[in-house]
């Protein structure tokens, strides 16, 4: 893990102007048309101020319904004097045991059990004060020994600072928060642990091509000749009804064999409960036009998926299928599929793709931008919370190096016995 550098503020002789005041209210449920807080005006929030769909209602809700067993719900939802919107923060609160070793934090919703993004929405003008009273709240009236705030990035490359906090908005933001209330808090923990990779799409395809340096042309060129000269090849994507359910399961069926021939479980195996949240999400994000699957033909037969969902006109890359063997492997079908997906993203005027969190070479020479995520940790300033996270933390990273490191990543592929899903504790424990 590397360290963020910190920038000193600049000084201005320019007088601060007057915070704009934020009154803040906490929901313990995602009932629709509490707070006037329907599906509808919470989207068009956070797309308006330039947020993704990791922050979107649905997502969020379902998220909460698969993963919120035994966590309390802190949705917080901050508004201007004139009863505007101008913030929402879903949050939850846990209490969890590493052995002997407990920590109550709080964690922004859709923080662990999958693979995570996240860019929380809250308006610019408001944000610090915002944060400095959700902080305040959850250590002081929900007792949280810690607040937990990533992993953050920048919700898109059409963001701006004057339309999103966003990466660069939100743990500055924190930073300042923590300062303000130094009194009961400190910033004990502020680092990258990786990064994410986004795409920026031109309006063509044949652009998005030269954009690519000599050498990665000259092998998308020879991998496109190859797999033309052998197959009738097409590219369809599917939307909705009764065939994206099929296809969605002929999707899961082509990524649980392709990660099983290398000895490993894929996705749905190894994360607990994703099968049944990721057919939650088609089956409700499908009809509102948000799904799609890629699919790339060679003659009669789909040898490539990438299952992907869009929010505005921006796609998010969950997962991609592909054959292998032999057969296969000899076309690059892991770059093609990727390709393939970028063009038909092209024609739906999409502008923006994210790509996912940790480093692929071949996203970054397919024109991926590697954008750093930020993880905060906020703990509160008795010494009981200070001792508490110091050695849950060091439990923490026993726990990623023994567990994951070691048995998971090196040890269990190599032996002869069925794979197990993650634990829940290494989950549950990462910041």
């Amino acid at each position: 893990m590397m360290t963020l550098a910190e920038t000193p503020p600049t000084i201005t002789a320019s007088p601060s102007p007057p915070e704009v005041q934020v009154t803040l209210t906490t929901l313990d449920d995602f009932a629709p048309g509490a707070e006037g807080l329907d599906r509808a005006a919470w989207d068009t929030f956070i797309q308006s101020h330039g947020g993704d769909i990791y922050m979107s209602f649905d997502w969020c809700r379902l998220w909460w319904q698969h993963y919120g067993k035994g966590r309390k719900l802190r949705l917080f939802v901050g508004r201007d004097s004139a009863g505007a919107l101008v913030g929402l923060l879903p949050m939850f609160v846990e209490k969890l045991w590493l052995g002997p070793l407990p920590m109550r934090w709080a964690k922004i919703v859709g923080c662990d059990f999958l693979p995570a993004v996240l860019a929380p929405v809250i308006a610019p003008a408001h944000a610090s004060q915002m944060l400095r009273q959700v902080i305040e709240f959850l250590l002081k009236k929900d007792k949280c020994d810690a607040v937990v705030l990533g992993p953050l990035s920048n919700p898109g490359a059409a963001a701006t600072d004057t339309e999103s906090t966003g990466r660069n908005g939100i743990p500055a933001q924190a930073r300042a928060a923590c300062d303000a209330l130094k009194d009961i808090a400190t910033l004990a923990q502020d680092i990258q642990p990786t990064i994410h990779t986004t795409f920026s799409l031109p309006a063509t395809f044949d652009l998005y091509q030269a954009s690519l340096n000599k050498r990665q042309k000259q092998n998308l060129r020879r991998d496109l000749n190859l797999f033309a000269k052998n197959f009738a090849s097409k590219v369809d994507v599917v939307r909705d009804g009764e065939e994206l359910h099929r296809e969605f399961a002929a999707f899961r069926r082509m990524h649980d064999e392709q990660w099983h021939a290398e000895n490993k479980l894929g996705h749905f195996d190894d994360w607990p409960h994703s099968a049944a949240f990721n057919e939650s999400l088609v089956q409700v994000l499908g009809p509102l036009g948000r799904v799609r699957l890629v699919r790339l033909w060679a003659n009669d037969k789909v040898v490539s998926y990438q299952y992907c969902l869009t929010f505005g006109d921006r796609l998010y890359w969950r997962l991609p299928a592909r054959l292998v063997g032999e057969e296969w492997n000899r076309y690059g079908m892991g770059r093609l599929g990727l390709v393939k997906m970028i063009e038909a993203a092209i024609g739906e005027s999409i502008r923006w793709i994210e790509g996912g969190p940790g480093h692929y070479d071949y996203k970054v020479q397919l024109g991926g931008q590697e954008v750093p995520l930020a993880s905060l940790v906020i703990v509160a300033s008795s010494g009981k919370s200070r001792l508490r996270w110091k050695l849950f933390q060091k439990a923490a990273r026993l726990l990623h190096l023994a567990y994951y490191r070691i048995w998971f990543g090196r040890i269990a592929p190599r032996l002869p016995l069925p794979r197990r899903r993650l634990w829940k504790s290494w989950i549950r424990s990462r910041t």
